[in-house]
């Protein structure tokens, strides 16, 4: 993220909690917008399970504003869990990159099957690339018909 945030000088970082520890998110959100409540955005970095806490605390300090307030504050995400889907539909989040982990299992088996079978196996087998996908509001309907959001299906969440 720090490298990605380069490329957008005009981005300004207030802070950088460590809150690995979900119950410990609530507290580093309160935090935060306690030292500088004109935050924009907040970008969870441990997984989406950090999505509730965070949508808690700015519901606590009265910061859970519609997606058309102008005081809106933007929460970001990475993984694609059925809480951060959730939370997107009812406007609380605004996106999360969804990452293919039931495509990953499915590759990585694919390259174990290939050894088990004594084919060969390049070097760069274990270099798997989850497919991922941006989700927001706009095209949550979407990918959900596509059946590309794992944290949708049945069989998963």
């Amino acid at each position: 993220l720090k490298q990605t945030l380069e490329y957008y000088p005009w981005i300004k970082v207030v802070a950088t909690p460590s809150a690995l520890e979900l119950s410990k998110v609530y507290d580093a959100v309160v935090d935060a917008f306690t030292s500088d409540p004109d935050i924009k955005a907040v970008f969870v970095t441990g997984g989406d399970d950090s999505v509730t806490p965070v949508v808690s605390a700015l519901r606590e300090l009265g910061k859970l504003y519609p997606v058309d307030d102008p005081n809106y504050v933007y929460i970001g995400s990475v993984d694609g869990a059925p809480n951060a889907l959730e939370a997107i539909k009812n406007g609380e989040s605004s996106f999360t990159a969804n990452q293919r982990f039931d495509l990953f299992g499915t590759q990585i088996m694919a390259v174990a099957k290939d050894y088990l079978e004594g084919k060969y196996v390049s070097s760069t087998a274990n270099n798997v690339q989850l497919s991922c996908s941006m989700v927001m509001r706009e095209n949550l309907a979407r990918l959900e018909q596509l059946g590309v959001l794992w944290g949708l299906k049945d069989e998963i969440s």
